[in-house]
């Protein structure tokens, strides 16, 4: 990864990359012009977010991988307009979160949490909060505990993001 030079590098999506481990990940915050990043599929010895990276811009950001704790320094992105969460178990959802004054559109899909998204999250004006609604009740978070992330007549609920396209890259919105 070190040798790679791209300084101008906007976007990376890395899916059923199994090689890429923690000591890559690490690196990504050599490319300084960075601001979408989404990972699907990387190493197992991935478990949490590199510090490093709050060194980058982000607007843009899906850490899909196995993540034990969600870290308070990713408050640093404070230019975050999408963020994903998938497949976390919450006690508490982060309250830095609420403090994104820039963030439009959250992903929680398959998370669980402990306790109800509180009343402080309100303050949020997100467009859109995606999380799929299962058939099955058995597995769907109650509304009751994500209801502080729905702004009424104005946050849509949704299975796919509005603005999300089959990959980022390949659309020439982003050249």
């Amino acid at each position: 990864m070190a040798a790679l030079e791209a300084p101008k590098l906007k976007d990376i999506e890395l899916s059923l990359c199994y090689a890429f481990g923690k000591e890559a990940y690490a690196q990504l915050n050599q490319f300084t012009a960075l601001q979408r990043l989404h990972l699907m599929g990387v190493g197992d010895d991935i478990k949490t977010i590199p510090e490093s990276l709050t060194s980058l811009d982000l607007i843009d950001f899906n850490p899909h991988h196995k993540i034990e704790t969600l870290p308070d320094y990713l408050k640093a992105f404070s230019n975050l307009e999408t963020l994903y969460l998938e497949g976390i178990q919450f006690v508490g959802f982060p309250k830095w979160i609420a403090d994104l004054q820039q963030l439009q559109y959250l992903g929680i899909n398959s998370c669980t949490f402990e306790n109800d998204i509180p009343e402080y999250f309100q303050k949020l004006k997100l467009k859109e909060v995606k999380y799929y609604i299962s058939k099955f009740n058995g597995y769907n978070i109650s509304p009751k505990t994500y209801q502080n992330l729905i702004t009424p007549n104005y946050t849509k609920l949704k299975k796919e993001f509005s603005h999300e396209k089959l990959s980022f890259l390949f659309s020439a919105d982003y050249y």
